[in-house]
């Protein structure tokens, strides 16, 4: 007990099982961890045919008994339907039950299952609503005035703010779509297949790194990289009132790349705005403490907001690699107690739309900002400012 509460720490799967549709307790924590964790340990085929076991009452339990417990298992498997439905896909839920009530006598041992299923199938669509019920207009977008259709951007003729608009947008559009199966057995790392999104949220961050490094270290006088510099850092300040701390965090990863914190010169002609502001950002995604700073932004937040990923990646890490599966032949439900916490908090905002107007030709300058690889990078700012220099122009 904890609180008053019970706390499972470790069980067999039956046991579980035994716990999740129990007619006595009711612990929607437990059930909301497991449905997010339960494919780290068992398969989906599995879990129904033990809850199929689970509704074949033994025959000496009292009728009330019997009846609630089966009613709990069918409560159970709506809700895991649902679950699969909006979390996973509609596709996986079909599969997993026809495959199993394409057998007739399974239709007719689990008649009250089957009809839930059928049910379930003609009156939900999985998908996730989100909040979008604004009580005011999204802001004005700044576009460049006199803009055609096939004119090309640059960087440097859009408004800051509107670039951070459009990168929160972006962000979103993934964010929003990032599954809690994606989040386990860190998967992001092992198979493109089971974690698209969170590949999606990596790959955005590292390319929004390079192009902000690429776009200073491409002006070769100093004045102009300067320009450069103290936009980006406005791009950047934007991005942390609109509480898109992974895409704050990648800006101020492509700020301090060596190849830019190398530039002596264009760095002592910040101006001084600029350098406090930079400072201040990168004191709120410090590391220090575990980024004990970007943890309590982010806790404070109101939506929207979207997490910066590569803390939470490491935080499961961390506690996949700390704590075995297995206790005593037991499933180690301390284990994904914590991995669900974090789940719980990279899904947070998810729901919380930005209240911005898309545009798209923005939304495409910015996809198609030049971007050059690690070594190029610092062949360029060898170029703008030579080792040992006295003074570059």
């Amino acid at each position: 007990l904890n609180d008053g509460k019970t706390v499972i720490e470790g069980a067999t799967f039956n046991k579980i099982v035994e716990y999740l549709t129990c007619h006595t307790v009711l612990d929607e924590h437990f059930k909301n961890v497991f449905l997010m964790t339960y494919t780290s340990f068992t398969t989906a085929p599995k879990l129904l045919r033990k809850l199929c076991q689970r509704f074949e009452v033994p025959a000496t339990t009292p009728e009330a008994d019997a009846k609630a417990i089966k009613n709990r298992v069918l409560v159970f498997c709506k809700y895991w339907l649902k679950y699969m439905s909006d979390e996973i896909n509609d596709l996986e839920a079909e599969i997993v039950f026809k495959k199993f009530f394409g057998d007739p006598k399974n239709q007719e041992s689990y008649k009250a299952l089957w009809n839930m299923f059928e049910n379930f199938l003609t009156s939900h669509h999985g998908q996730r609503v989100l909040v979008t019920n604004w009580s005011e207009p999204p802001p004005k977008a700044k576009i460049p005035k006199q803009l055609s259709p096939d004119q090309k951007l640059t960087l440097s003729d859009i408004d800051p703010e509107e670039v951070a608009r459009q990168i929160t947008i972006m962000t979103f559009n993934i964010y929003k779509q990032v599954k809690p199966t994606e989040l386990l057995q860190q998967n992001w790392m092992k198979a493109t297949d089971k974690s698209p999104h969170v590949i999606e949220m990596v790959t955005m961050f590292n390319q929004t790194a390079q192009w902000v490094a690429t776009a200073i270290l491409q002006q070769p006088l100093v004045r102009n990289r300067v320009k450069i510099y103290t936009r980006v850092v406005k791009i950047a300040q934007h991005l942390h009132e609109l509480n898109n701390f992974h895409m704050l965090m990648a800006f101020i990863s492509g700020l301090n790349n060596a190849a830019i914190a190398r530039l002596k010169w264009t760095l002592e002609k910040l101006p001084k705005q600029a350098k406090e502001t930079m400072q201040h950002l990168e004191q709120v995604m410090s590391m220090e403490g575990s980024y004990k700073r970007y943890r309590a932004a982010f806790a404070e937040a109101s939506p929207p907001c979207i997490p910066y990923f590569g803390v939470h990646l490491s935080d499961l890490v961390f506690i996949e690699e700390g704590n075995p599966r297995m206790i005593k032949n037991m499933i180690n439900f301390v284990r994904y107690n914590f991995i669900g916490d974090v789940i719980r908090t990279v899904q947070k905002f998810q729901i919380g739309q930005p209240n911005l107007e898309e545009v798209p030709i923005v939304q495409a300058t910015i996809s198609t900002l030049p971007r050059v690889e690690e070594k190029q990078l610092f062949e360029l700012s060898l170029t703008c400012e030579p080792r040992n220099a006295d003074r570059v122009d």
